[in-house]
């Protein structure tokens, strides 16, 4: 064995020996994963971005019938009432039908009364065909009539029956067709409403789509709509911090990168599953890895705040 050999071999057996030998004074990294494991770090606040929105969501209306607008009678910005008219659409054919089953609606009604006329006639004539018959029975009886006048007194009793019959059918026919008319001026009566479109509730125009003199398709949406009532934060959170979220905690509402509250308010309603982003998500194809939670949280007091404004959400989970 060379010098230099006999070095190298005393020197891995010394540091060999110092390891083995000071064993204690290095950490078990097992026990210390066990002890960081078993540390619970206290959360006491989960933050989420979220929108401000009106309690009963924003609604786009849509047109339930399809023509050229006339008249706009509302825009952006504009408070309206339920009921009020915000656009009106050519509605001239739809009035001149209405008109025309009315004028037949009209003439049906004579028609049955006419019907009734005839039904009374009908009932006297019986009668009095009737009373012929037994006169003829009894004189007949007596010897003081031939069989014969007899016997067309009984055709005649029968055809006035027959008659009165045909004449009350008559008048079930024209009723019949007098509520069919009716149900067609219903149903064209609803067809000329559907020109008019009117505010579903009280609330604010957000967005008006269309102009006057442009045409509407059926079914096709007109405006925005922001219907009264208290204004919310709806709010998503991240799904590693879902389940910290209760109905009843109470939230402070700032703008995204500021410190200022602005509203609080607190949380009621929590969805029940997760979901995929979407109040702020770029494209409709992005790829996500995580998902979240959609929170609503209502806010304490009336303020000026814009719809569709973005916001922080820090939400109270402890205390």
């Amino acid at each position: 064995m060379t010098l230099k050999n006999l070095f190298f071999f005393l020197l891995v057996f010394s540091v060999l020996f110092s390891c083995s030998g000071n064993k204690e004074d290095f950490p078990d990294p097992v026990a210390d994963s066990d002890h960081n494991t078993s540390e619970n770090v206290l959360v006491k606040e989960v933050v989420g971005t979220g929108r401000i929105e009106p309690e009963n969501r924003i609604m786009s209306l849509a047109s339930a019938s399809g023509g050229l607008i006339t008249n706009v009678f509302k825009f952006d910005g504009d408070r309206v009432k339920k009921g009020e008219t915000i656009i009106i659409l050519d509605d001239v054919t739809e009035k001149a039908n209405l008109d025309i089953l009315r004028s037949r609606i009209r003439t049906m009604q004579i028609q049955i009364s006419l019907d009734s006329c005839t039904i009374k006639e009908s009932e006297v004539k019986l009668a009095s065909n009737t009373l012929l018959l037994e006169s003829s029975r009894s004189l007949y009886q007596n010897g003081a009539e031939t069989a014969k006048n007899l016997e067309d007194l009984v055709t005649e009793v029968s055809l006035s029956e027959i008659e009165l019959a045909r004449n009350k059918y008559n008048m079930k026919t024209s009723e019949s067709k007098l509520d069919e008319l009716r149900k067609e001026e219903h149903l064209a009566k609803a067809e000329l409403d559907h020109k008019t479109l009117k505010a579903p509730v009280d609330g604010i125009i957000l967005n008006m789509k269309v102009t006057t003199g442009s045409s509407l398709s059926p079914l096709a949406e007109y405006c925005d709509f922001a219907p009264d009532g208290k204004l919310i934060a709806r709010c998503e959170i991240d799904e590693m911090f879902a389940d910290y979220i209760k109905k009843g905690q109470t939230a402070k509402i700032t703008l995204v990168g500021s410190n200022d509250i602005i509203a609080t308010g607190k949380v009621i309603r929590a969805a029940p599953s997760l979901k995929r982003k979407s109040l702020f998500s770029e494209l409709p194809g992005d790829k996500e890895d995580r998902r979240v939670r959609e929170i609503w949280i209502i806010l304490d007091e009336d303020t000026d705040l814009l719809y569709n404004l973005q916001v922080e959400c820090i939400i109270s989970v402890n205390g």
